[in-house]
């Protein structure tokens, strides 16, 4: 009846149960670990504002949230540098990743 779903949940793991019982493509819409769509729109306006995102450096200043995992997923694969700042938890306060 449908030829994909994209799925808004509360928890990944209610995402994962549906990704592995359905037939058809599942689309994180949003999870409480990723949040792709929001990331993807963000990427095409920087893209349509300087051309490209190969070698432009994304800088991450807040809460280390579903956002910014998007972000570490993706960022490398689009030739992106991400520094990132968040409230310090444990030992990690700063990280900064450059693609090879």
């Amino acid at each position: 009846m449908t030829d994909a779903v994209l799925a808004r949940v509360y928890k990944q793991s209610d995402l994962d149960l549906l990704a592995k019982e359905a037939s058809i493509p599942i689309v994180n819409g949003l999870s409480d670990l990723y949040h792709p769509i929001q990331i993807l729109a963000d990427y095409l306006t920087l893209q349509e504002h300087y051309g490209s995102l190969k070698g432009l450096t994304l800088s991450w200043i807040g809460d280390g949230n579903n956002i910014l995992h998007s972000i570490m997923m993706s960022a490398a694969k689009f030739g992106m540098h991400l520094q990132v700042a968040t409230p310090k938890v444990g030992k990690l306060s700063a990280l900064k990743l450059t693609p090879l």
